[in-house]
């Protein structure tokens, strides 16, 4: 697994365990993890994914599928995925 693996798990596990009301209400979180902590993506490119996020069908959380994908390639999206589903389950 990877550094960048790891590092999503760090960020989207905790997000996961306080994300009470839905996806909705870590966005900022997510945002600043992403964008200003980790640099996984630009400002822009974070709008774009969670433009694409509200417009596919789905949970709100595929946001965390594409950052996932972006920072790691389809290693990162999995990890990323079952980083948010999993300790809520």
């Amino acid at each position: 697994m990877s550094n960048t693996s790891l590092a999503l798990i760090r960020v989207f596990v905790p997000l996961s365990l306080v994300s009470f009301g839905g996806a909705r209400t870590i966005i900022p979180d997510i945002e600043r993890q992403t964008v200003s902590v980790h640099g996984w993506l630009t400002h822009r490119e974070f709008i774009e994914m969670f433009a694409i996020s509200r417009a596919a069908p789905g949970p709100g959380v595929t946001l965390v599928t594409l950052i996932g994908w972006k920072a790691d390639g389809w290693l990162g999206a999995l990890v990323a995925s079952l980083a948010i589903y999993v300790p809520v389950a």
